[in-house]
């Protein structure tokens, strides 16, 4: 089934290329699905997460790259909330789907987390749960920077449990050695050199709603439909400074409803009595801390989409759309590579090494070599 045929002529308007730069140039568009009105890419392009209309409904899609297309994984109601988390040294995400809950005593919510493989195009349910909302847990994955493993923490006024998404595993294990840990003082995760989860008793202070869930800012804009998505896939650091306190380190990612910050623990000197979270199993062990997790350096080209008024005209008619473009730097006169006409919306993995995008709807996108 060729559920493109239609749109051929979007196809041929995303591979003109008007005063391409000699240093990028953009591979042929490749579509992937359609009636799509958000996505997000995996940090290094490889695969990306979307949602999409089916039928009187929405669904939540995965593509990987070489793919045939893209494939709905996940069901999703109008009013349902979700929250992906891509899994390092991988092409899968971690889903957190909150739903509400009909047929209860008291108004409460679906809870259920989904496993999503690029590769296989297919999801996992391996957690859900009916809660009454004035006990809905807040829900923080925290990702091992480089091992296709994860930490899940819920929160709520009764406590606080964990689970671990262990190598090798599609499926969260309880970890008891994390919930003793937590009641007895200690914090994180940090990250290692090694990319394992770091716990210690370092005195701290942390920002906390009510409800004992971590301070969660989300930044964003809305799409026609009142919707927060993001126009770009975004991570980094940065550091909050409070009156009376040390500054405290944190991350921000994007994710399908926009920006996430949240703050970490301090980072333990290296050499410092730690507990590590062995990243087959969920038991803690004490060792020495060997020293923090270094990000590679990613201080190539900076890749800016950016979107121009064109012209177009034929014979005597003449048209007026928009278009989007590329670039590297945002200088005046930076030679620049079309990426498609009639474009709606733009993402560009944090990598900058591919760019997604729709034309009334349907999702292609394009390598950037």
């Amino acid at each position: 089934m060729n559920k493109f045929a239609q749109l051929s002529l979007g196809i041929v308007m995303s591979t003109m290329a008007f005063g391409q730069s000699e240093t990028m140039t953009l591979a042929p568009a490749k579509p992937i699905d359609i009636r799509v009105m958000e996505a997000q890419w995996h940090p290094s392009g490889q695969a990306i997460i979307y949602r999409r209309a089916v039928d009187d409904a929405f669904g939540l899609g995965i593509y990987a790259q070489n793919s045939k297309e893209g494939k709905v994984v996940i069901p999703l109601k109008k009013d349902d909330n979700y929250d992906a988390t891509w899994l390092a040294n991988s092409r899968s995400a971690l889903i957190v789907v909150r739903s509400d809950a009909p047929g209860q005593k008291t108004k409460s919510t679906a809870l259920t987390i989904y496993h999503v493989n690029g590769d296989t195009q297919k999801a996992t349910k391996i957690f859900a749960e009916i809660y009454e909302n004035k006990l809905l847990p807040g829900v923080q994955i925290d990702r091992s920077p480089s091992l296709n493993h994860a930490i899940v923490t819920f929160r709520n006024s009764t406590g606080t449990f964990h689970k671990v998404l262990t190598l090798g595993s599609v499926m969260l294990s309880d970890s008891p050695d994390l919930d003793r840990a937590s009641k007895e003082g200690n914090s994180g995760p940090n990250w290692s050199l090694d990319g394992t989860a770091i716990y210690s008793n370092a005195p701290t202070q942390g920002l906390r709603t009510l409800n004992d869930s971590p301070t969660v800012l989300r930044a964003g804009r809305a799409d026609t439909n009142g919707q927060v998505v993001s126009s770009d896939s975004f991570s980094g650091t940065f550091t909050v400074t409070l009156s009376g306190a040390s500054g405290f380190n944190g991350d921000v990612a994007s994710s399908l409803t926009g920006l996430t910050f949240r703050l970490t623990p301090p980072m333990p000197v290296t050499g410092a009595n730690v507990l590590e979270l062995m990243p087959a199993n969920p038991i803690l062990r004490p060792i020495r801390f060997r020293g923090p997790w270094v990000e590679p350096n990613q201080n190539g080209p900076k890749v800016v989409p950016q979107t121009q008024s064109l012209s177009l005209k034929f014979d005597q008619s003449n048209a007026q759309d928009t278009s989007v473009w590329l670039t590297r730097g945002t200088e005046k006169g930076t030679p620049a590579v079309l990426v498609a006409v009639h474009v709606t919306d733009t993402w560009l993995a944090q990598a900058k090494n591919i760019v997604a995008y729709t034309i009334d709807g349907a999702l292609f996108y394009r390598s950037i070599n």
